[in-house]
């Protein structure tokens, strides 16, 4: 996650993250907590969607997570499962690939 921090404020304005999460409703305020602790400073362009019936996830087949997807305006152009240290150089690589076009 903190590795997405440092996209968002790399990115500022340019982007939108949605970030899902599948745990039962239960366990809203501890999703919210650990949010909060990551202190994502550009909250205006993020936004956490509960996905309590797992509906999206079985939409977009997103087992295992997670599960990653860089959108430009029309489609999908990256879709990535998982995440290993250096996963961040990638992602870069497709958001400027984006925007220098």
């Amino acid at each position: 996650m903190d590795v997405l921090s440092e996209l968002i404020q790399e990115y500022d304005d340019k982007v939108s993250v949605i970030l899902i999460n599948t745990d039962d409703p239960g366990k809203v305020s501890k999703v919210k907590s650990f949010v909060n602790s990551k202190k994502y400073l550009k909250g205006d362009i993020y936004h956490v969607v509960m996905d309590y019936n797992q509906k999206l996830s079985r939409r977009f087949n997103a087992q295992p997570i997670p599960l990653s997807f860089i959108v430009d305006n029309n489609n999908i152009v990256y879709r990535k499962r998982g995440f290993i240290p250096g996963d961040e150089h990638i992602f870069k690589k497709e958001l400027d690939a984006i925007f220098n076009q």
